[in-house]
This record gives structure tokens, C-alpha cells and sequence, in this order.
């Protein structure tokens, strides 16, 4: 984990009550929770433990315009808002949300951080590793083109859409996150239920690569990129990637 003291400047942040958002939550001292329904958020968060520093905030991307005052005192964005990848099947319903959930909600932030005053300084905008499709063996970097298939096709659109002209006011960096594993949620206990059933094995020939990163030092390098001058794509990976088997 990145050895460095919580970032001390108020966090806005929209997707915080699933596995990342939460952790954060409770790394950062000054949070203010954005999110589609707020008392839904507030039970998340109390069963956490958890309490949004700097109050909550209720939003409806896609169908109404950010108010300005969500943006009162904010000096960071940290946008992981969207349905997720992994619940339920990929039917072409499914599909279409998983992609305009973040386009929704990210032309919503640029739109209010474009059109609005406000001190907000920097934009955390996920994406995914999913950004370069299937590589087989090659070493993939910040530079390496986006893949074909449907997740890159999500990432490379969920990217644009948080550059466009606001780089002039505000720091734009779009984490590629890795398979997230941690002891309390992420991929770790979906992927152990099997093998607790003894039925666990490889998925396919096992030979495809699974970039990954745990959950502390993802959040260790979300509060990295609150406070340094990163701008752009980082892939939000551990240095060493692994196989299925």
C-alpha cells in the first residue's frame, strides 16, 4: 500500500457505496457521497460503519443537470459511477446500460465542472483494464491501442467522455483498473466459492492473464493521484500479473 497520509481536500464521489467507493469512504477524511438515491446510501454506508463526512448528495444523471451547490467546497471528483460488469447476465439490455450508466454519469460531472463555478481541481475518472481487449502475451502500457470487443469499446467511450474541454480548469486521470480482490468483496469471493464447494478448477485453458490489484493499494493509489499532477490513463494494476492457473 502507497505509504502517504489521506488526501486532506473534500472528495466528491459518485459510486460510493459499492466495493471501491466504500474503502475510499473510509480512507478519506472529507467525503461527500454522490449518489441516486440517497437514503439507499445511507444504509450502505451505516452497515459499513460508515459516515459521508461531508454529507450526501442526490443526483439523476442522464435526466437532470448537476446542482451547482454539489459542487460547494469540493476540491477532488472521483467519478466510479455505473451498473456493474459482473452482476447478471450480458443480455443486449444488460449491455446497454453497463455502457450508458457511465456516459450518463460522467457527461454529468463534465458538464456541471464545465458550466459552474467552483474550486474543483482534479477528476478521478475510472476505467478498466477491460480498455485493451484480449492481448494474449503482449506487455501493454498507458500508449497501447484499445482493444475491439465490448468492454474496450465501454472503456474507450468512458474515457472520452471525461476529456473533453476542461482540461484547461481541471486534471483529468482515468485509472484502468485491474480485477479488484480484497478479503470483504471484489472478484476474491466470488472466485473462492467454488473451490469452498470443491468443485473449483481453471476457467478455459487457464492461460489467460489477469491483471490485478488489491483493494488497499487501490485505494493507496486513488489518494496517490488525489495529491500528485498525474493527468491521463493510469493502469490501476500490481506489477505482476497472473494466469488463471
Amino acid at each position: 500500500m502507497f505509504a502517504m497520509a489521506p488526501y486532506k481536500g473534500t472528495v466528491l464521489i459518485a459510486g460510493a457505496t459499492g466495493f471501491i467507493g466504500t474503502h475510499l469512504v473510509r480512507f478519506l477524511p472529507h467525503v461527500r457521497v454522490l449518489t441516486r438515491d440517497a437514503n439507499a446510501a445511507r444504509s450502505t454506508l451505516n452497515k459499513y460503519g460508515l459516515v459521508a463526512s461531508e454529507g450526501i448528495a442526490q443526483w439523476a444523471p442522464g435526466n437532470s443537470s448537476l446542482d451547482a451547490s454539489v459542487l460547494d467546497g469540493v476540491d477532488a471528483v472521483i467519478n466510479l459511477a455505473g451498473v456493474s460488469v459482473a452482476d447478471g447476465r450480458w443480455t443486449k439490455a444488460r449491455k446497454r446500460s453497463i455502457l450508458q450508466s457511465r456516459l450518463d454519469a460522467t457527461n454529468t460531472l463534465i458538464s456541471a465542472l464545465s458550466s459552474t463555478q467552483h474550486r474543483v481541481q482534479s477528476l478521478i475518472s475510472a476505467s478498466a483494464v477491460g480498455y485493451y481487449g484480449s492481448c494474449g502475451n503482449q506487455f501493454l502500457t498507458e500508449d497501447t491501442e484499445p482493444g475491439t470487443d465490448f468492454l474496450a469499446d465501454v472503456c474507450q467511450k468512458w474515457e472520452d467522455a471525461a476529456h473533453p474541454d476542461i482540461a484547461d480548469t481541471v486534471r483529468v486521470v482515468t485509472p484502468r483498473i485491474g480485477i479488484v480482490l480484497g478479503p470483504d468483496g471484489g472478484a476474491l469471493p466470488k472466485m473462492a466459492f467454488p473451490f469452498k464447494l470443491f468443485v473449483g478448477g481453471k476457467l478455459g485453458n487457464g492461460k489467460h492473464w489477469m491483471p490485478w490489484i488489491h483493494i488497499d493499494d487501490l485505494v493507496g493509489l486513488f489518494n496517490h493521484l488525489l495529491a500528485s499532477s498525474i493527468s491521463g490513463p493510469v493502469n490501476a494494476t500490481a506489477p505482476n500479473p497472473v494466469t488463471n492457473a
